[in-house]
């Protein structure tokens, strides 16, 4: 499956103060998932062509480096899902990568029994000379 990714300026949300959140889109076909890159800036403030946060506003070299570093980690992970053809990274995956918690499996918890956790201590013991 082939992924792309972009910085987008979310227009939908806005402070009082009149900014915006910045969010690393990933594309799955037509679909995507989005990330909060935690900076809000004004609309004035942003380049959508060069995806870059421009000079007239307030930390900006410290705003592109972490735009800088999320958009390599995204590349990253694609280009390592492209060259392993046997592993399949969900867009899930992604996004959870991209802020350090591991995606949700959909495997079913089986809930521990106190009856088979004693067994298997009683099993081990014996199996030891207990």
């Amino acid at each position: 499956m082939s992924y792309s990714y972009k910085v987008v300026l979310d227009k939908r949300y806005s402070k009082d103060n009149n900014t915006h959140p910045l969010k690393l889109r990933i594309y799955e076909g037509a679909k995507y998932k989005e990330k909060s890159l935690g900076i809000f800036i004004a609309e004035t403030d942003w380049d959508d062509t060069n995806q870059v946060v421009q000079p007239s506003c307030s930390g900006y070299e410290a705003f592109n480096a972490k735009i800088l570093a999320k958009k390599s980690k995204v590349q990253k992970l694609i280009l390592m899902t492209e060259l392993d053809e046997q592993s399949q990274v969900s867009l899930d995956e992604i996004t959870a990568a991209l802020s350090h918690e591991k995606a949700r499996t959909k495997t079913p918890v089986v809930p521990a029994s106190m009856i088979k956790y004693g067994e298997g201590i009683v099993t081990a013991l014996t199996s030891s000379g207990r």
